[in-house]
């Protein structure tokens, strides 16, 4: 027993007692990092172990791969159709006449690019008056099913604008470009014929032939 304990107590100063280490450039790590190796007894340390690895007593750990960062301008994203125009606040054409030929240009086309629709809805209903009530100017009503509602695209002559009121999105102003001669809203230059297609497919069955 006591021999035993011996030979125990002289390995263990012999590890204690053993180790030198030495500072070396490792070929594993480059030319930049320091290792060091160990002389304990054969197995207990590898040669050529990072200083860090040795203090903390962890398994080598795995240098997370560098990212190379993008050089050059990113792709230009997709941008969904939102039925725009000059994307900007058109210039209205004020001179009357020209506005009052141009609005009863396009009551006559969307009166003509919905015809279609009123075969493929059971309610569909059109309707068109040369005065209403407190607005000078024409008027163009598209009646749907109980519930549904009803849109109205309204001229004012006295204004040179055009109202569109529509049960799917709410009430828009547009406007004749002075530039373009195309309807355009008047705050922010989204296409009419656009906007209504895109409201009267979401109610109706069909598609407007503009």
């Amino acid at each position: 027993m006591i021999a035993v304990r011996a030979a125990g107590i002289a390995r263990a100063g012999r590890s204690l007692a053993y180790p030198l280490l030495r500072r070396r450039i490792s070929p594993r790590y480059g030319a930049d990092t320091a290792a060091v190796y160990a002389g304990f007894e054969p197995g207990h340390f590898q040669e050529g172990l990072n200083v860090r690895l040795l203090a903390g007593g962890g398994a080598p750990r795995k240098r997370a791969p560098r990212r190379r960062r993008m050089t050059g301008s990113r792709p230009h994203e997709q941008v969904a159709d939102d039925d725009r125009g000059s994307a900007t606040i058109p210039t209205p054409v004020r001179d009357r006449e020209t506005f009052v030929t141009a609005a009863n240009d396009l009551l006559n086309t969307v009166e003509k690019a919905i015809e279609p629709m009123e075969q493929c809805n059971d309610v569909f209903v059109v309707k068109r008056k040369a005065h209403v009530d407190d607005v000078n100017g024409p008027q163009l009503t598209i009646g749907l099913a109980p519930g549904d509602g009803e849109y109205t695209l309204q001229i004012d002559e006295d204004s040179c604008t055009l109202m569109l009121s529509s049960p799917a999105s709410g009430n828009y102003t547009y406007v004749l470009c002075e530039k373009s001669k195309e309807w355009l809203g008047m705050d922010d230059g989204h296409i009419f014929e656009g906007m209504l297609t895109r409201d009267l497919i979401r109610q109706c069955n069909g598609l407007p032939s503009f």
